[in-house]
């Protein structure tokens, strides 16, 4: 059940131009990444924990060198991980639809849930995220001013 609202979900994103690039334009997604607390653990750039072991925030993992496709991610952004840090922000996770194959019922009780975001809003952040950060190697400094809009923000990166 899960799958199939997640396959509806990106059906659904499709039909309003998300995966194909056109949120690069948007700044729905950027402005939710940053307002929620997704870039408090996976930092602002998405590098999350730095191959050198530091981090700009140290929680959360890189998801510009994620494996995972945009349905995983997906499922990741409504479902959370239980277990780990990762919360969920579908308020029908787990409730309202099966998540990683776990039958519907209660909550994972180490899984704790943010403010939720709406359907809409999820897909911006996941689209966001394919569109900019997934796979897209180390930050650059070009990458830093276009998401900050300042470049004296982005000294470090080259």
């Amino acid at each position: 059940m899960g799958r199939t609202r997640n396959v509806a979900l990106m059906a659904f994103g499709v039909c309003l131009g998300f995966w194909s690039g056109a949120a690069l334009a948007q700044d729905d997604g950027r402005d939710a990444w940053l307002l929620a607390p997704c870039s408090s653990c996976h930092g602002t750039f998405a590098d999350g924990v730095k191959e050198d072991g530091g981090s700009e925030f140290p929680d959360g993992p890189s998801l510009r060198r994620t494996r995972l496709d945009p349905e995983e991610i997906l499922m990741t952004v409504r479902c959370g991980r239980p277990g780990t840090p990762m919360p969920s922000f579908d308020p029908g996770a787990y409730t309202e639809f099966a998540c990683h194959d776990l039958p519907l019922g209660p909550r994972p009780e180490t899984l704790f849930g943010f403010p939720p975001m709406d359907d809409r809003t999820i897909l911006e952040v996941v689209d966001f995220l394919v569109a900019n950060f997934v796979g897209k190697g180390r930050v650059t400094r070009d990458e830093c001013t276009r998401l900050l809009g300042r470049a004296d923000l982005c000294g470090e990166y080259r």
